[in-house]
């Protein structure tokens, strides 16, 4: 009967010890916990459509070249962890729904129905200290999350000066580290 237990016993520490260091390889390898700016406004810029920042154009949310516009500042609602975020000079805040066969972000009222189960979390990728992806929160088991990705606009600036625009993709999760498009990729920067 002991040595029943002890084999039991044994099996699971090989397990959990096991489980331990494959966690440890995902955590390392993949995006890593960060922190939306506390209590500040800031810019989320595109890492792979250089020098174009997140702007609020009416409901529309697009990307243009960074200006220091008040249009382009962001803030996080709810906290740094998991949060709305609202843009500074709208008072919206980002919605993510499907139009045109993709799902885009747009401003909506802060209050809207939508938003209950929409918050963003920006996650830091290991080896970077200033990118990360924006991934909005999974509610129940199963679903995916998602992650902003920018796109460019076919043939060129929209007549507002917009040179693109964010979709969520859900193959955000299955790339991990240096892998990972810089389309997938943004940079959280303090407004002085």
């Amino acid at each position: 009967m002991v040595r029943i237990s002890l084999g039991i016993s044994r099996r699971k520490f090989v397990w959990t010890a096991f489980g331990v260091v494959m966690l440890g390889g995902v955590v390392t390898a993949g995006p890593a916990s960060a922190d939306w700016p506390a209590d500040q406004s800031f810019t989320i810029t595109s890492v792979k459509v250089s020098g174009t920042c997140l702007s609020a154009e009416g409901e529309l949310v697009v990307l243009k070249s960074c200006s220091g516009r008040i249009e382009q500042a962001w803030l996080a609602i709810d906290g740094t962890r998991v949060t709305r975020v609202r843009n500074v000079a709208t008072g919206q805040c980002l919605l993510a729904e499907l139009f045109d066969g993709a799902v885009r972000l747009r401003g909506v009222d802060c209050g809207h129905s939508g938003l209950s189960d929409q918050r963003w979390k920006y996650l830091n990728i290991a080896g970077y200290t200033d990118r990360g992806v924006i991934q909005r929160e999974a509610y129940s088991r199963g679903t995916p999350s998602r992650c902003w990705q920018a796109f460019t606009y076919a043939g060129g600036p929209s007549g507002t000066g917009a040179v693109g625009s964010i979709r969520t993709a859900t193959d955000c999760e299955m790339i991990k580290g240096d892998a990972l498009p810089a389309e997938n990729l943004w940079m959280l920067k303090p407004t002085r």
